[in-house]
């Protein structure tokens, strides 16, 4: 057996270097005969074998003290990636003047999602919005969107009604109905 001279560790009788610190062996070589190439590199290793042990030091230090352990194998392994979204949720947001409910509360992007809206009283639709994180889609009046591949917020715009049109129509027709007999009565009349 040799023992190393710099980290005293035993070595098999036929080894040219240290198996622990690299260190040279062989005892008829003169360090001031050494190429400086080796000689850091021996540097380098009686550096590398001194950090080692002071780590076995303090690893010893720590088994008797705690089942703590030091280096690689005492990094916990990262977490699994997530699996693959299949479905993304939606959300419909909270408007005032109306209310707003989806078809479904998650989907799978790619499908329909519609959309129904229930002003208040004295309230009409104006315009309807999805959200995702890369933006805000106006759909106009339109009840009904693809699911993208992101989660949706769902909001509604409700304005207050004007003047029923349905109601002028029927005065505009009374009138034109009005007139179309005064019209007739005077060309009776006339003849």
């Amino acid at each position: 057996m040799k023992i190393c001279p710099q980290c005293k560790h035993e070595n098999p009788s036929a080894a040219k270097f240290c198996m622990f610190c690299s260190t040279s062996l062989d005892e008829e070589e003169n360090p001031s005969e050494k190429d400086p190439l080796r000689q850091g590199l021996d540097e380098a290793n009686n550096s590398i074998a001194l950090l080692k042990q002071t780590v076995s030091d303090l690893q010893s230090r720590l088994d008797a003290h705690s089942d703590a352990k030091i280096g690689p194998e005492s990094i916990p392994a990262p977490p699994p990636p997530p699996p693959p979204v299949s479905e993304y949720t939606l959300r419909p947001l909270v408007s005032g003047n109306g209310t707003i409910a989806l078809s479904t509360t998650s989907e799978k992007a790619g499908n329909t999602i519609y959309i129904y809206d229930t002003p208040d009283d004295g309230y009409e639709l104006k315009e309807l919005f999805y959200s995702t994180p890369m933006g805000e889609y106006s759909l106009g009046t339109k009840h009904a969107f693809v699911m993208p591949e992101f989660d949706v917020k769902v909001r509604a715009v409700f304005v207050k009604k004007h003047a029923n049109s349905n109601t002028w129509k029927i005065v505009l027709g009374v009138i034109s109905w009005t007139a179309a007999l005064a019209l007739l009565i005077s060309m009776i009349n006339g003849c």
